[in-house]
């Protein structure tokens, strides 16, 4: 893993189309909660709560979320061109930001 290369185009675009790719399994595998109708994609009729806005901020969140706990994959630490092993994430941010990923992912899932 080399930090300065992050932003090329493939390793976003891996990074991009793997959250994609859990984010399609969420909604139509798991929670079977979209359904296909002709062209349209809606909410399945059989539902617990009777208001529809809780399905799409469910959604959303998810979307949010999932893009968020992927970034715990970045390693701590790297090595930099000159040997030195330097930080991912400038002072105190990774341990601020790793137990948050980890709390949130813990709610997505619930």
């Amino acid at each position: 893993f080399n930090p300065s290369k992050k932003n090329t185009f493939f390793w976003l675009f891996s990074f991009v189309m793997a959250t994609l790719y859990q984010i399609w399994w969420d909604v139509f595998m798991d929670w079977e909660l979209l359904v296909f109708e002709g062209k349209k994609i809606r909410l399945r009729k059989t539902r617990i709560y009777s208001v529809d806005w809780i399905y799409w901020a469910i959604l959303i969140i998810n979307v949010i979320l999932r893009f968020c706990w992927t970034l715990s994959f970045l390693p701590p630490h790297y090595l930099n061109r000159a040997g030195v092993l330097s930080d991912q994430f400038e002072g105190e941010l990774s341990h601020i930001l790793n137990p948050m990923i980890a709390s949130a992912e813990r709610v997505r899932r619930t």
